[in-house]
């Protein structure tokens, strides 16, 4: 909390020192993009994405620990290849994933600046008779939301698909493992069946872990957007810049009419 007033009270320093030039180029929907969903994703979300990573994480480390402890140790032969095609699945759907959704704060953007200046100009649409035009506009904004959010869900679909792939490969080779050691007798019918369990559940923590990372990492975009209002904005000049006052005695120290 601490942490997000500090970075709201900085963006604000920064935006109301920011020189005209800066309004003239920037649209108010972006401005009131940063103050109300940026933050409010920080606020809200981000905490509670944090934590359901957490717990995510633990959650796949126990299972794997339950399956190879089950196992006797031989589920570690599959285990080494699946982490690797893990790495590299998660790898590409972050990069998407991330970009995607820095997209959808882009373009959450417009819709802002349409609404507040069509709420600011309604007497004006009315006299011209634009409201349609104006809708229109609102209309367009909405549909390329909508667009990369649509990408964003099919990111999301193509990453469920590869991680049961990776699922029913797990369950694959401990059914494997189980039958090519059942004439040492090295993995029980009761632990089989407790690994398998286990590995059922694990192909859902691994979707639930890669999708709240994904989304830590996304909700850090937005901080990273705040950072860029806090520090990055250009400054106007000092409202008092000793160097430039007059000297004392040569400027006028009271008002008054002289006739």
């Amino acid at each position: 909390m601490h942490a997000l007033a500090k970075m709201h009270d900085d963006m604000l320093q920064q935006v109301l020192r920011a020189p005209i030039t800066f309004f003239d180029v920037t649209p108010i929907g972006r401005i009131l993009n940063r103050f109300s969903a940026d933050l409010d994703r920080l606020d809200l979300n981000l905490p509670f994405t944090l934590l359901a990573s957490s717990n995510a994480v633990a959650l796949i480390v126990g299972s794997i620990i339950a399956i190879i402890i089950s196992t006797k140790g031989t589920f570690l032969v599959p285990l080494a290849p699946m982490v690797v095609i893990y790495y590299f699945i998660q790898k590409w759907f972050h990069k998407s994933s991330t970009e995607l959704q820095r997209l959808t704060d882009i373009s959450n953007s417009p819709i802002f600046s349409d609404f507040q200046v069509a709420l600011s100009g309604v007497p004006v649409i009315h006299a011209y008779g634009a409201e349609e035009r104006f809708f229109e506009n609102m209309k367009l904004s909405f549909d390329h939301y909508n667009v990369v959010f649509v990408l964003f869900s099919h990111c999301a679909n193509w990453l469920r698909s590869w991680l049961d792939v990776l699922g029913g490969v797990m369950q694959s080779s401990i059914g494997a493992l189980a039958l090519s050691t059942i004439h040492l007798n090295i993995i029980p019918a009761s632990l089989l069946g407790l690994a398998l369990s286990f590995s059922i559940e694990t192909t859902t923590y691994l979707k639930q872990c890669v999708r709240t990372l994904s989304r830590l990492e996304a909700h850090m975009s937005s901080a990273e957007r705040i950072l860029f209002y806090s520090r990055g904005i250009p400054e106007e000049g000092p409202d008092i810049i000793p160097a430039n006052d007059p000297q004392k005695g040569t400027w006028p120290s009271k008002g008054g009419i002289d006739r």
